[in-house]
């Protein structure tokens, strides 16, 4: 029995049942999953505005009645695979070296089970420990990046050779560039603009996240700033021009589908600034549809 690196929240939830994230069950033996989830109450350089440690909790609390399936796609999550929510991290916050590597082993926990590891809430930078724990297990990996600016986690990956930088992506980039482009041309990591989707198909944008993968295991992250500010208030580092709720939907279905997706985080949302909760419905939608991706892939595998 692998035991779960994580604090259980049956107490917190005696209230609503034993039920995770996206109505899963909550878990201790992290054994035979497909899918895992769990939540990252911790962030490591948001502090102008700080709160993304607290984004997962807000999720947990006031979200109910998404994951049990997808129309989308025609799954049914609770029927197709095994989930699981193993609680949330323990983090040694005494440094953000301390914090990484909490993060690093318990991301490693997970992969080791075989299963797809879905961490919810921290910043960008909480992605490296995360990549580089699947890195150990399934060799370099395609990591595609959805947000407003470029990931310093996807930077520090490819310059540690922990990814395939030719299969990477960043996807809907509005901001960052001058700081980072010269480093992602120089190590060969492909840029698809907010601008550049702005004038190009779904099925298009679809194309372009998965032209270079040819059968890598592949990490996303996804940023809430990949939103525009309209319709996530609460992102921790908004930038103007991006993607409204159906947008995000239809590009996750033409570009995700079909990928051997390893681990997945989904980052940068805080628990505050969020009037009518307008954000919070938002995350659960582009979680739900990420886990409704996941899980179409690993029930479409398994039927081949």
């Amino acid at each position: 029995m692998v035991k779960c690196p994580f604090k259980l929240n049956f107490d917190d939830l005696r209230d609503l049942g034993p039920t995770g994230f996206l109505e899963t069950p909550m878990v201790d033996d992290i054994n035979g999953y497909d899918i895992l989830f769990a939540a990252l109450p911790y962030e490591c350089d948001e502090t102008a505005k700080p709160g993304s440690r607290k984004g997962s909790a807000y999720f947990r609390r006031d979200i109910f009645g998404f994951g049990f399936c997808d129309q989308g796609l025609d799954i049914n999550m609770a029927h197709s695979v095994k989930s699981g929510d193993c609680g949330d991290l323990i983090i040694d916050d005494s440094s953000k070296a301390a914090a990484e590597k909490c993060i690093y082993t318990a991301k490693k926990a997970i992969a080791s089970t075989g299963a797809c590891s879905f961490m919810i809430g921290g910043d960008d930078k909480t992605s490296y420990g995360q990549i580089k724990a699947c890195y150990e297990k399934y060799g370099k990996m395609a990591v595609i990046h959805f947000g407003g600016s470029v990931s310093s986690a996807l930077v520090r990956v490819a310059e540690e050779d922990m990814c395939d930088n030719a299969s990477s992506l960043e996807v809907g980039i509005r901001n960052g560039m001058s700081q980072y482009g010269g480093r992602l041309e120089k190590l060969g990591i492909d840029v698809l603009t907010a601008s550049d989707m702005d004038y190009m198909k779904f099925s298009d944008v679809g194309s372009a996240i998965k032209k270079n993968v040819s059968g890598k295991p592949v990490f996303v992250i996804f940023d809430m700033n990949f939103y525009d500010p309209a319709f996530v208030t609460s992102a921790a580092r908004p930038y103007a021009g991006g993607f409204a709720s159906h947008e995000v939907v239809e590009i996750m279905e033409t570009g995700l589908v079909g990928l051997d997706i390893k681990g997945i985080s989904v980052c940068g949302m805080l628990d505050y600034n969020d009037p009518g909760e307008t954000s919070l419905n938002n995350l659960a939608e582009c979680a739900g549809k990420l886990y409704a991706v996941a899980a179409y892939n690993i029930a479409s595998e398994r039927e081949l």
